[in-house]
C-alpha cells in the first residue's frame, strides 16, 4: 500500500535528495504497520544514506517486524534543508513505511554509534514534537518512550540520561523482543507510563537513569552463532554509503587490543557457522541483488574458514560479477591467497589498520605488525595489479614515545618496497575509551595533537604519500562525551540550542560552539579527559561490562611493560573472567560444503550477444529518484533475476547498459527507454516477465523489443523532442489557457538563466500543443541547448499552479522532418 506524504510532494522538488524521505522501496515487509498493538519508530540518528548502511538498525527492525503484536518503521535525520521545510510549515518527522507522525508510535529508539551524533538526537526529538527532557516526559502518557542502544549507549549512557527514558545495554536482538512483550502487557491493562518504565527497568540489561541503582549488566546474544540474522532485506532507492549485503561471520574479537572500545563491549568471541553464513547469503542476494558482499567482523581474517569461505563464495559468485569485501583485516592475519579472491570481479586498494609505527608501541597496544609480512602482503599484492594500499594510525597511545617518528619511519618503509605504490594515510587522535584497559589514561591534549598531526602531513606535501588527518577538535569532543557525566549532556543540550547539527560530518562540525557552551558550564579537559588512578570510580560504573576491572589494570600494565597478551582463539584462561558455563567463545565447528560445482549455473556462451530495448515508466514516489540511482536499481534488479546479463570489462564492472535522457527530478514518465545486452537469447515476453515479477511497481517494463540492428545507437544524441502531459490545479485554468493561447500565437517570450547567460526567447519555436483542456495540457517540447529546464519552463507556463507532470513519449527525427517513437528508432537506421 502506498502512504501519502503529509505535504504536497511537489515540494520536495527544492530538497536535496528527495527520494531519501519518500521510502517506497522493495523488500519492505508486507505487513499490516499501522494497526499492531505496538509500534517502535527506529533511527541511526543521520541521514538516509548513513542509516541504512548500519547493520544493528536492519537486525533490529527485522526482529521487530517478525513479532505478531509489533511493527518496527524507520527514520533519519532530515538534512538541513528539509528540516527547514518541516520547520517552515510545520510539519512532524514521520516514518518512512507509513508516512506517520513519530509522535504516534510507542516507542522510539535510536542507536547510537558515534559520540557526535549527540546533537542530532536531540535535534530529531525537538522535530518529533516532544519534550527533550525525560523528566517532562515520565507523567504524560502521550507522548513515545525514548529508548537507546548502540556502542556509545552500552559504554556510557550518562551524559544522555538527562533525555533518554531507557537504555537497552549490549546486544538487542532478544532482548528487544522481551521489552516490547512486557510493555504489550503493560499498555493492555492500561498501565500509567511512569510504571510501565519502573517494571521495564527490571528487565536484565536495561538501564533506566531513574530507577537504575545497581551496575546494569551487558547483554551478550548467545544465539548469534546459528542466526540467520535480518531477514528483511529492503533495498535502498538511492545509493548509500555501504550499499552491499553485510554477513556478519563473527561478532567480537578474539585479539585483545588494548585501545578497543569494541574488543570488550562485543566479548566474548563468537563465529556463524558456515553452513548458516551460506545460506545468508544465498537468501540475502534473492532479496537484495548486491554487486558485493561485506563479510563484517570486528577482524575477518581471524574467521577460523576464511579461506574456506572466500573460496566457496568465488567459485560460486566471480561470474555473476558478485564480489567480496572484508572491512576489517589484521595484517598478522592476512593470507595472500585472499588477495586473488578479492580481485576476482573487482579490485580495490587494501586496507589496514597499523594504530602504531614501530614494534615497541605496538606491543604496547597488544597489536604487533611485522615489517616483513607487509612486505609479503605488497609484493603479492603489486604483482596481482594492485596501485593502492591504505594505512591508519593513532597518535597519543599512552606508553608510547617518539609516535610521529615511529609512524613517519614506517611510512618510509613501505615506500622503499615499491616505488610505484601510492598510500593513503588516515591518521587520528587516540580517544580513551570507557570499559577498556586505558580507561583511565590521559587523551592527548589539543595543541600536542593539532602539532603532531600537522607536521607529520607537512611531512609528505608532493610524494606518493596522501594523509588525511582526522579533525583533532572532533576527537576532542568525542572523548568529553565517551568519558562525561550529565552535567556534559547538559552542556551538549545548549550546544544544540546553539544550533550545532550533523556534527560528525567534517563541514558541518563548529567547534567554537562546543567552546563557548563548554566554557559556560566549566566542561574542562582536568574534569574528563586526564589521567586518573585504575582504581578510580569512574561515571560509567554504572554499566558492568562483565569484564572484571582486575583485568584492565593488568593489561595496563603489561601495556608499560611491553607485554604480549595471547588471543582468544588461544586456550582460554579465563584471565578476563568472563567465560564460564553460560557465556564463552564459539568457535565455527566444520566447513562440509561440497559439490560447489553442481550448484553453478549451466556454462553460458560469453562470446554471444543479445540486444534489446526496455520500454519502462516511472511513476509515484520514485519520481524522486535520480539517474544514478535509477541505473543503480537496474543492476540491482538484473542481478536479482539472475538474467545472463553482459557486463562491461576493466576493474570494476557493470551492467552493459545505455538509457535516453536523465529524467528530470518530479516528472513521472510512461516512455522510458533502456538498452541492454545479454548473453542468452530471451522472448521478449519472457523477459518482460521475468523483470516485472520481481521489478517495484512504481518502475515497471512497459515494452520489450529485440534489436537485430548491429551498430552502435547512442539515444541520447537522438532524441529530437519529449512529449510531456502537464496536470494543472483547475483554479488557474484561465490564466494557462491564456499563455497556451499566447504559445499558438506565437507571442509569448521568455527570459531564463543558463549557464550564468541571461536569453530571451520566443519559447512557440520550441513547443507545440498537442491538446488542452480544463485539468491537463500536453506538449511536445524540442530538445534545445538554450532551453530552460521543463520543471522551470512549465512553471512559467502555469505560474506555478501544475500538480503532475508526466512524460508520455519521446521521439527521433527522420531525414523528411517527421518524427518517430525513439523506442523504434533501429527500424529507421
Amino acid at each position: 500500500m502506498n502512504y501519502k506524504l503529509p505535504f504536497n510532494d511537489k515540494k520536495l522538488l527544492n530538497i536535496q535528495k528527495p527520494a531519501q524521505y519518500v521510502g517506497s522501496e522493495i523488500g519492505i515487509p508486507n505487513i499490516d504497520f499501522i494497526n499492531k498493538d505496538v509500534r517502535f519508530a527506529i533511527s541511526y540518528p543521520d541521514t538516509y544514506e548513513l542509516g541504512m548502511s548500519n547493520n544493528g538498525i536492519k537486525i533490529i527492525y527485522d526482529r521487530i517486524n517478525r513479532l505478531p503484536f509489533a511493527s518496527a518503521e524507520r527514520f533519519f535525520a532530515p538534512w538541513v534543508d528539509f528540516e527547514q521545510f518541516l520547520r517552515d510549515n510545520k510539519t512532524a518527522l514521520f516514518s518512512l513505511e507509513t508516512k506517520s507522525k513519530i509522535l504516534d508510535f510507542d516507542f522510539v529508539g535510536f542507536s547510537i554509534q558515534y559520540e557526535l551524533l549527540f546533537t542530532n538526537i536531540l535535534n530529531m526529538m525537538d522535530l518529533i514534537g516532544i519534550p527533550l527532557f525525560a523528566k517532562e516526559r515520565i507523567n504524560n502518557d502521550k507522548y513515545p518512550i525514548v529508548i537507546a542502544g548502540g556502542p556509545v549507549a552500552t559504554s556510557n549512557p550518562i551524559p544522555f540520561s538527562p533525555f533518554i527514558d531507557l537504555f537497552l545495554i549490549g546486544e538487542g536482538e532478544e532482548k528487544i523482543e522481551e521489552v516490547l512483550t512486557l510493555y504489550n502487557k503493560l499498555k493492555k491493562e492500561k498501565t500509567p507510563k511512569i510504571t510501565i518504565l519502573e517494571e521495564l527497568s527490571k528487565i536484565e540489561s536495561i538501564y533506566s537513569p531513574i530507577y537504575s541503582k545497581e551496575p546494569v549488566k551487558r547483554n551478550i546474544f548467545m544465539g548469534f552463532s546459528n542466526d540467520k540474522g535480518a531477514e528483511t532485506q529492503i533495498a535502498p532507492i538511492i545509493d548509500t554509503i555501504q550499499n552491499k549485503l553485510t554477513i556478519e561471520i563473527a561478532r567480537g574479537c578474539p585479539n585483545k587490543c588494548r585501545f578497543c572500545q569494541a574488543a570488550i563491549t562485543y566479548k566474548p568471541y563468537r563465529e556463524k557457522e558456515p553452513e548458516v553464513v551460506i545460506k545468508s547469503i544465498d537468501e540475502g542476494l534473492k532479496k537484495l541483488g548486491a554487486s558485493e558482499i561485506t563479510f563484517s567482523s570486528l577482524s575477518s581474517g581471524d574467521y577460523s574458514y576464511i579461506l574456506e569461505l572466500t573460496d566457496y563464495f568465488t567459485k560460486k559468485y566471480s561470474e555473476e560479477k558478485i564480489s567480496f569485501s572484508l572491512p576489517s583485516i589484521k595484517v598478522e592475519t592476512f593470507d595472500t591467497s585472499i588477495l586473488e579472491k578479492l580481485s576476482a570481479t573487482r579490485k580495490s586498494g587494501l586496507t589496514f589498520a597499523i594504530e602504531s609505527g614501530d614494534i615497541e608501541g605496538q606491543l604496547s597496544i597488544n597489536k604487533p605488525v611485522l615489517l616483513s609480512k607487509v612486505k609479503e602482503i605488497i609484493e603479492y599484492a603489486t604483482k596481482n595489479g594492485y596501485k593502492l594500499m591504505k594505512f591508519y594510525f593513532m597518535v597519543g597511545l599512552p606508553h608510547i614515545e617518539n609516535e610521529k617518528e615511529s609512524i613517519i619511519d614506517f611510512i618510509e618503509s613501505v615506500l622503499k618496497m615499491d616505488r610505484k605504490l601510492i598510500l593513503n594515510v588516515n591518521i587520528a587522535t587516540f580517544v580513551p575509551k570507557p570499559h577498556t584497559p586505558y580507561q583511565n589514561e590521559a587523551q592527548l591534549n589539543l595543541e600536542d595533537s593539532i602539532s603532531i598531526l600537522n607536521n607529520i602531513k607537512e611531512n609528505y606535501k608532493r610524494t606518493r604519500v596522501n594523509v588525511k588527518i582526522h579533525n583533532p577538535y572532533m576527537s576532542y569532543i568525542e572523548g568529553l562525551i565517551a568519558r562525561g557525566d550529565e552535567r556534559v549532556g547538559l552542556a551538549i543540550y545548549d550546544i544544540f540550542k546553539d544550533g550545532a547539527k550533523f556534527c560528525s560530518w567534517g563541514d558541518k562540525f563548529d567547534y567554537s560552539i562546543y567552546e563557548r557552551n563548554f566554557e559556560k558550564h566549566s566542561i574542562k579537559y582536568e574534569d574528563y579527559l586526564s589521567k586518573r588512578e585504575l582504581d578510580s570510580k569512574f561515571f560509567w560504573d554504572i554499566i558492568d561490562s562483565r569484564v572484571d576491572r582486575e583485568f584492565f589494570i593488568k593489561e595496563n600494565q603489561k601495556s608499560i611493560d611491553k607485554q604480549q597478551t595471547d588471543s582468544c582463539k588461544s586456550e582460554c584462561n579465563s584471565e578476563c573472567s568472563l567465560c564460564g558455563s553460560d557465556i564463552k567463545k564459539i568457535e565455527a565447528k566444520s566447513f562440509t560444503i561440497s559439490n560447489i560445482e553442481t550448484e553453478k549455473k549451466a556454462q553460458i556462451d560469453k562470446s554471444k550477444r543479445y540486444r534489446y530495448f526496455l520500454k519502462f515508466k516511472k511513476s509515484g514516489m520514485l519520481k524522486f529518484i535520480g539517474h544514478i540511482d535509477i541505473i543503480k536499481y537496474f543492476e540491482r534488479l538484473f542481478s536479482l533475476t539472475n538474467l545472463d546479463v553482459a557486463f562491461t570489462e576493466g576493474f570494476n564492472p557493470h551492467p552493459k547498459m545505455q538509457f535516453g535522457s536523465p529524467l528530470p527530478l518530479g516528472i513521472e514518465s510512461e516512455c522510458e527507454v533502456l538498452e541492454l545486452y545479454t548473453h542468452t537469447d530471451y522472448d521478449t515476453q519472457t523477459l518482460k516477465s521475468i523483470i516485472n515479477k520481481i521489478g517495484h511497481c512504481d518502475l515497471m517494463i512497459t515494452d520489450v523489443r529485440k534489436i537485430n540492428f548491429i551498430e552502435k545507437i547512442s539515444l541520447m544524441d537522438n532524441i529530437h523532442s519529449i512529449e510531456y502531459r502537464v496536470y494543472f490545479d483547475n483554479s488557474g485554468y484561465t490564466s494557462i489557457n491564456n499563455n497556451l493561447e499566447s504559445i499558438e500565437n506565437g507571442t509569448l517570450n521568455y527570459e531564463f538563466e543558463k549557464k550564468e547567460k541571461k536569453i530571451a526567447k520566443n519559447i512557440a519555436a520550441a513547443i507545440k500543443i498537442t491538446e488542452k483542456s480544463d485539468k491537463y495540457f500536453e506538449i511536445i517540447v524540442k530538445k534545445e541547448s538554450d532551453m530552460p529546464r521543463v520543471v522551470e519552463l512549465i512553471d512559467f507556463i502555469t505560474d506555478k499552479a501544475w500538480i503532475n507532470i508526466v512524460k508520455t513519449n519521446q521521439f527521433t527525427e527522420l531525414k523528411d522532418n517527421s518524427t518517430i517513437d525513439l523506442f523504434l528508432i533501429d527500424k529507421i537506421l
